[in-house]
C-alpha cells in the first residue's frame, strides 16, 4: 500500500521543483542583463535559447513534479493492435497518495499525420491532425484508492491504419485528462496500432 502524503509533504515536493526553476529563471536573466550590457551578441543569442527551452520544458518538470506528489503511479497502455471499426483496449492505472478530487475527466482519440524534413542543416517537424474525438471518462469523484481499468476505445473506418517510415508517421493516440481543482491537470497519451484490416458491424 502506498504511504499517504499529507499536504504539507506534497506542498514540499512541488515547491522544490518550482524553486528549483525559479533559480534557473533568475540566472538567465542576470545572462541577459549580462550580455545586452556587454553588447555581446552571442551571448544574447546563446541566453535566449536557452531561456526558451526553459520556458517550453519547465513547466512540464513541474507539473510532473505535482502529478507524482499525488499519484505514485498514472498510467495508459495499449494492450495490443486494433482493426479499423474494432475496439482497442487500453489498461488505465491510477494510484494516489492521498484522496484527490477529480472534478472532470475524458478521453481523446486522434489521428495525426507527422512528417519530419530537411531545413538547411537541420530538420523540423511538421504536423496534422487528421481526425479526432473525445468522450467522458467514468472516474470516481473523488480518487482516494488505487483504480485499475481497462478503457474500450472504438476506432473509425475512416482513418488511414498506421504507418511508420523514415520520414513520415501515420499515427493514431488517446489521451486521458484530468481535471483536478486547483492543481495541475493530469494528462497522460499512449499509441493505438491500427491495423489495415476492416471490421464491419
Amino acid at each position: 500500500m502506498n504511504a499517504k502524503k499529507t499536504d504539507g509533504e506534497v506542498a514540499k515536493v512541488v515547491g522544490r521543483f518550482a524553486a528549483k526553476f525559479a533559480v534557473v529563471l533568475v540566472g538567465l536573466a542576470v545572462l541577459g542583463a549580462a550580455a545586452i550590457a556587454g553588447y555581446d551578441s552571442t551571448w544574447i543569442m546563446v541566453g535566449a535559447g536557452v531561456a526558451m527551452f526553459v520556458a517550453v520544458y519547465g513547466w512540464k518538470l513541474i507539473r510532473g513534479a505535482a502529478r507524482g506528489a499525488i499519484l505514485s503511479e498514472a498510467t495508459l497502455v495499449s494492450e495490443g493492435p486494433a482493426p479499423l471499426g474494432g475496439v482497442a483496449h487500453l489498461r488505465l492505472g491510477l494510484s494516489p497518495t492521498r484522496p484527490v478530487p477529480v472534478t472532470s475527466a475524458k478521453l481523446t482519440f486522434y489521428t495525426q499525420e507527422r512528417a519530419i524534413y530537411d531545413a538547411g542543416t537541420s530538420q523540423r517537424t511538421y504536423k496534422e491532425v487528421i481526425g479526432t474525438w473525445e468522450t467522458p471518462l467514468d472516474v470516481p469523484a473523488v480518487l482516494d484508492k488505487d483504480l485499475y481499468r481497462t478503457v474500450r476505445v472504438p476506432i473509425p473506418l475512416d482513418i488511414p491504419p498506421t504507418f511508420h517510415g523514415s520520414k513520415n508517421h501515420l499515427e493514431s493516440k488517446c489521451t486521458v485528462y484530468l481535471d483536478i481543482p486547483n492543481w495541475p491537470d493530469v494528462e497522460l497519451e499512449t499509441e493505438i496500432v491500427v491495423l489495415p484490416e476492416v471490421v464491419h458491424g
